[in-house]
This record gives C-alpha cells, sequence and structure tokens, in this order.
C-alpha cells in the first residue's frame, strides 16, 4: 500500500495486506521471513479469518440485541470522542475522524453515571412530606419508601468522578398529575424526542455504608418517559462499579431525572439531566449477589436489602419546545 495519510504512519496497514498476499503466492517486495495467517496454509488461513468474521458478527448480535444486520446501525453518537464546536464557530455532528482542523478535547461530564439496583428499606425510614419544585413545575410530594441504590459507575472504560458520591432514590405519591411534556433529550446515545410525564421517584445524595462524601450533587426528581423517537436501539455497554463489573443490555428508556429543589435546598446544575434506561445483563455472566447497604442523607441514616440492578442513569441535557 502506497498512502500518505496520518492513518497509515508506518506502514501498519500495509502489514496484514502483505502477509495475505504472501499466503496467496502473489509476488511481494522484501517478504516477511514468516507468513503469520494460518501459518502460510491457505486453507487455515480461510478458516481463521471466517472465525473472525463469525465472532464480530455474534459480538455485534450481542451488543444490538437483534440477529439482522439491517438493525446494526451506527450513528456519530455512538463514538467514544463526541464532537462539539467552541467558540469560533458552529458545525454539523461529525463521526470521529483522525485529525480534525478543530481539535477534539475530552469533556468529562461534571455528573456521573450511575448504575441503580432495586433496593428495599429494611430499617430507619418513615414517610414524610416534601416539595419540591423543577422546571416541569411544583410538586406536593408524599416521600413513602426507599426503592434504589445508584452507584457511581465506568462505562466504557470512561471512568468515574467521585466513587464516594451514591444516589438514593424514593417512591413518591402526588396528586394526580397532567403532565405530557414533549422534551429533546441528548446524551451520549444521541438525541430523541420524549414524552415527559408525572413524576415518581425522588433520588437524594446519599453516603453508603460508612464512607464519608462532599456529596456534590443535586436531587433529582424523576418523571416517567413514554414514545421516544427515533425508537431507542438497544447496545451493550461494560459498566463496572465497586459491586460489579458486567457487560449490559442497555434496553430503553425509562425516565428522565431533573433537577430539583426540594424544601428549599435550591439546585447546583439546572441544566444537567439524567436519563434513565432499563438494564439487563447479557447471559453467560454471574448473577448479582444479593446485598445490604447502610445510607445517610438528608432523611437520616437506614439499611437496606440491594437487589438486582435495574436502570442505568446517564448524563443529559434537555431541550423544551
Amino acid at each position: 500500500m502506497n498512502h500518505v495519510g496520518s492513518a497509515f504512519d508506518d506502514a501498519f496497514y500495509s502489514h496484514p495486506d502483505k502477509d495475505l498476499r504472501q499466503v496467496l503466492g502473489l509476488p511481494v517486495t522484501d517478504p516477511w521471513s514468516r507468513t503469520y495467517c494460518g501459518n502460510g496454509a491457505l486453507a487455515a488461513c480461510r478458516a481463521t479469518l471466517w472465525h473472525a468474521m463469525d465472532q464480530a458478527a455474534a459480538d455485534l448480535e450481542a451488543e444490538f440485541g437483534d440477529p439482522s444486520v439491517a438493525n446494526w446501525k451506527r450513528v456519530p453518537a455512538d463514538d467514544e470522542i463526541q464532537h462539539s464546536a467552541v467558540g469560533v464557530t458552529t458545525v454539523p455532528a461529525i463521526d470521529w475522524i483522525n485529525r480534525p482542523t478543530f481539535q477534539q478535547v475530552v469533556q468529562i461530564p461534571a455528573v456521573d453515571h450511575y448504575k441503580c439496583y432495586k433496593a428495599v428499606g429494611t430499617s430507619g425510614f418513615t414517610r414524610r412530606p416534601a416539595t419540591l419544585v423543577d422546571q416541569f413545575g411544583t410538586t406536593f410530594s408524599i416521600v413513602v419508601k426507599p426503592d434504589a441504590l445508584c452507584n457511581a459507575v465506568d462505562k466504557n472504560g470512561e471512568g468515574i468522578g467521585d466513587p464516594t458520591a451514591h444516589l438514593e432514590c424514593y417512591v413518591i405519591t402526588q396528586a394526580s398529575s397532567k403532565l405530557r411534556q414533549p422534551a429533546a433529550i441528548s446524551n451520549q446515545f444521541g438525541t430523541a424526542t420524549s414524552l415527559v410525564m408525572g413524576p415518581r421517584r425522588l433520588c437524594v445524595p446519599s453516603q453508603r455504608d460508612g464512607v464519608p462524601s462532599a456529596l456534590n450533587l443535586d436531587h433529582y426528581l424523576c418523571h416517567r418517559e413514554a414514545r421516544p423517537t427515533p425508537r431507542f436501539l438497544r447496545r451493550a455497554v461494560t459498566l463496572a462499579d465497586d459491586y460489579e463489573s458486567k457487560t449490559t443490555l442497555v434496553l430503553r428508556p425509562d425516565s428522565l431525572c431533573a433537577p430539583v429543589n426540594e424544601d428549599g435546598g435550591g439546585i447546583k446544575d439546572p441544566t444537567t439531566h439524567l436519563q434513565c434506561y432499563r438494564i439487563r445483563q447479557v447471559g453467560g455472566q454471574t448473577r448479582f449477589a444479593p446485598r445490604s447497604a447502610t445510607t445517610t442523607n438528608l432523611f437520616g441514616s437506614g439499611s437496606l436489602a440491594v437487589r438486582a440492578p435495574r436502570t442505568l442513569c446517564v448524563p443529559s441535557t434537555k431541550t423544551l419546545p
């Protein structure tokens, strides 16, 4: 190969090309001292390549949760490096490229991803009233019981900003809500318009198991979410928190959690939301082992029985029409 692009520095891409030409018995300049693919045997090389293709297809089927090749669709939002314009001008969204004129930078969101586990309160909590004000309105609620414990999670090796800060989520009740608000929600998985409906959970910054934390987090009011457009395409991600590390299928949007002013406590960051998705671990892995946890937050201290993983909550922004 003769290519002057930076992707071909030191001719790395030409190495397998030369090896395959040697297997096929084609003339090459300065041949390798040995042939690698199939140790030089054409049949073995062919079998190795087909095996690699079969494995790649199996991995994609698992990632997208669909055996149909037509549904294995990539979008720019799938790239680990996300593009955004800064300062001088704006440009349309682009796929990741090697050397754009405007250099790429890694932007670490102020809010971590969270993996939320179904949890049942075993002691320490009594129901109480709360006045909750978010960008969708004011809710006079009763905080009923603990429902989930959320750990900061490393998604696909992106890291964790603060592993000591957790969210404990509570079921709430309120007067019947008529909220039916379309909202465009954007995050690493792309942008979709969903119908945001009445709130159902309140998530509160919490310490877990006696580990101190600055708890530099907002409270979040989580609203039911329905009818995302375009339809969300399920995908596989690797999630690692201090409970487990699992390959996990992200199935569908479940709720939008908006920063909320609880009983006059204020909001730190009104722009960053959490969009939570239903998840299921990929088969063939050890099932989650239930465990106990203690938590401390503005409601006091309590104990939880932590059960199966339920949602992945992703830092997001929203735009109202």
